[in-house]
């Protein structure tokens, strides 16, 4: 049992680098079938690298904003759980605020070929100038996926639907986030445009 629990710290950390790189390879395969040849600039080797920051980033904020969160609502349910009902709910919303900003944080590597910081700096003007249709984008997604699960988890372990369940949802997932980079990309385009619209307005109107 000692051998164990000192091995399990070294095997988390194994099996989590392990889930980065598959992570990313997944990502990078899907966004090479949702890109045009021409765009498919990034590498196997960058694809990785910025996934482990990006993973790493999206844990230190998690833990940021999180913790303070977690016991804030430790301390409102002691109060009243009425209040702490009002309060999950007021969190529910205010963190689509946050949510879909970040939403397209991995996008911009494995479309644009840009580092984890460019990428983020990428997802926020996007969705700055995009909000309702990238806010009602990204809950169709948590919707249909979420939605999806009580679905897939409806036969029991040990029957063969199970397996048709691990399937569908695989392949759904797949579809979502091939979806999602399809979106990146077209609005990307779309809001390059703009701004190149607008520049020379602006320029006219400073003269």
């Amino acid at each position: 049992m000692q051998v164990n629990a000192l091995n399990f710290p070294g095997w988390l950390f194994l099996l989590t680098i392990v889930g980065w790189i598959g992570g990313g390879l997944y990502f990078r395969s899907v966004a090479w079938i949702a890109a045009p040849v021409g765009e498919r600039a990034v590498n196997t080797f960058s694809a990785v690298v910025q996934t482990i920051l990006v993973s790493i980033s999206t844990g230190v904020i998690l833990f940021v904003v999180g913790m303070p969160l977690l016991l804030l609502l430790f301390l409102v349910i002691q109060l009243s759980a009425i209040l702490a009902n009002l309060f999950v709910l007021f969190i529910s919303l205010g963190s689509m605020w946050v949510i879909v900003p970040i939403f397209f944080w991995p996008h911009g590597i494995f479309i644009k070929n840009q580092n984890f910081i460019t990428s983020i700096l990428s997802s926020i003007q996007l969705t700055r100038f995009t909000l309702p249709t990238s806010s009602l984008f990204v809950l169709t997604i948590f919707l249909l996926s979420f939605g999806l699960n009580f679905l897939w988890n409806i036969p029991p372990e040990n029957s063969w639907m199970t397996l048709f369940g691990i399937f569908g949802h695989s392949f759904v997932t797949t579809s979502l986030l091939a979806g999602s980079f399809i979106y990146y990309r077209d609005m990307s385009v779309w809001l390059q445009a703009v701004i190149e619209k607008l520049r020379p307005n602006s320029t006219i109107k400073q003269a």
